[in-house]
């Protein structure tokens, strides 16, 4: 039996002003072809679904139409949410896509009751069991634990309760040496993440170590990390995000991930190397160097190449700004696009404390700025902490309600 691990799709994303779906649209094109053709039974999508708790109707229209997809294939879909997405909008359909063989285990609430789900043979006979974690929320795990604790030791200490109760809750239900496959969507020690993970917990808090994992499954299919990460021997894995969701990206190899399960045992971990459907760049230097480096750039794949650009200039000038905006506006070639541009002065006839770098007010993250002033700020951190929570708490619930 073949089971395929996936996850960080994070549709509706947009690369600053550039929208990705065409780019994860050829991604589900691939997969669904890979499934097919190579007889995958088992899908595991550990979460981030989308991008935001409120997706376009465009993110929801690809996601609901791949799942349309796999029905005929008869292959069960297991998928938990992440810190990205809506509960209640993963959830809303989960009683009748349980019928079709798709589970989706979108909060914690959920997972006590529906998240322990056993994968059968043609005969019906157990193979398997997966226990389907989604990303945990405070509400989830911090209830009844030592209050004298800091907060990432609550975090920490509720988060590896949760799965122990999970392990127990398999162990009583099915005994004997069946597989246990654990999907999660956190934070494990000695992760490498890149510009584009935005953890709710500030730093590493709720982070977990592998070996609490590895000594306990026989393979943990984790979400968060979108670089495709290996840890405990092979078997606590990132598969990573398909496509790469921000710059620092680029150079990263992406990867869905395929075990074999033979005889009540995991006989094969394999990476597969995703497509490359774009090309990132990301180019430094003066307007000349800049407008130099853009006339060399082809285009090897089926997408456009997306462009980072960042000009520096000594003097400031009238000139080089209207230069600047013709160069920025060129947006729709037929081997780039530029997704984001600056031009910063080292000399400029601005007052003292005036800002030297231009870009457009869409590119300004309500978010980054926020953590640039927690950044800026003499705040202890846990009172930094304490704001992005609840900057995080009020905009879920504002999306929630919308």
């Amino acid at each position: 039996m073949k089971i395929l691990h996936t996850a960080d799709w994070h549709l509706g994303k947009y690369l600053h002003k550039v929208d990705l779906l065409p780019e994860m649209l050829l991604f589900l094109d691939w997969l669904h072809t890979f499934i097919s053709d190579e007889g995958v039974k088992v899908l595991l999508v550990s979460g981030d679904i989308f991008d935001t708790a409120n997706p376009s109707h465009e993110a929801k229209t690809a996601y609901f139409g791949f799942l349309a997809k796999m029905i005929p294939l008869g292959v069960k879909v297991i998928i938990i949410g992440g810190n990205h997405d809506s509960v209640s909008l993963l959830e809303g359909p989960s009683e009748v896509l349980e019928n079709l063989d798709i589970h989706i285990i979108g909060g914690g609430t959920l997972a006590k009751t529906k998240g322990i789900i056993p994968i059968l043979d043609s005969e019906r006979n157990v193979n398997a069991v997966v226990l389907a974690v989604p990303f945990l929320r405070d509400g989830d795990v911090m209830a009844d634990l030592n209050a004298t604790l800091t907060k990432d030791a609550q975090i920490k200490e509720g988060i590896t309760r949760y799965y122990q109760d999970m392990f127990d809750l398999a162990k009583a239900e099915y005994p004997g040496e069946l597989p246990l496959i654990a999907m999660g969507h956190l934070l494990v020690v000695g992760s490498e993440m890149s510009d584009s993970e935005r953890d709710i917990h500030i730093g590493n808090l709720g982070a977990l170590s592998p070996r609490f994992f590895g000594e306990r499954f026989d393979y943990v299919a984790l979400g968060h990390i979108h670089k495709p990460q290996v840890f405990f021997d092979g078997k606590v894995r990132y598969a990573g995000s398909p496509i790469c969701l921000s710059f620092s990206e680029k150079n990263y190899s992406k990867q869905v991930v395929l075990l074999e399960l033979s005889g009540g045992i995991i006989q094969g971990i394999e990476p597969i190397p995703v497509p490359k459907y774009r090309t990132l760049v990301q180019l430094r230097g003066t307007l000349e160097e800049v407008r130099t480096a853009l006339r060399e750039i082809d285009r090897p794949y089926m997408l456009p190449n997306l462009v980072e650009i960042h000009i520096e200039e000594q003097h400031y000038s009238a000139e080089a700004m209207l230069e600047f905006q013709s160069l920025s506006q060129t947006s729709e070639q037929s081997d780039y696009q530029i997704a984001f541009s600056k031009i910063t002065f080292k000399e400029t006839p601005f007052e003292e404390g005036m800002p030297q770098a231009f870009q457009t007010i869409e590119e300004v993250d309500p978010r980054q700025m926020l953590l640039l002033k927690l950044d800026n700020s003499t705040m202890e951190e846990e009172e930094k902490s304490d704001i992005l929570e609840a900057y995080e708490q009020i905009l879920q619930e504002i999306l929630d309600e919308n």
